[in-house]
């Protein structure tokens, strides 16, 4: 799953620094979501495939 902006939430990604970053992305196993800059996958691969962090 893809969200363009996900308002509440935080980055679980252990090297965040993007507290801007708009593009989110869901990983489909754990359902915990990650900026796509920090898990360096394209807006456009997330929207056309699976995430999976795990």
């Amino acid at each position: 799953m893809v969200c363009l902006i996900f308002i509440l939430g935080k980055c679980v990604a252990g090297t965040c620094e993007h507290t801007r970053a708009r593009n989110w992305v869901q990983c489909e196993r754990c359902t915990q979501w990650y900026h796509c800059v920090c898990v360096k996958i394209s807006l456009t691969k997330a929207r056309d495939g699976t995430f999976n962090c795990c």
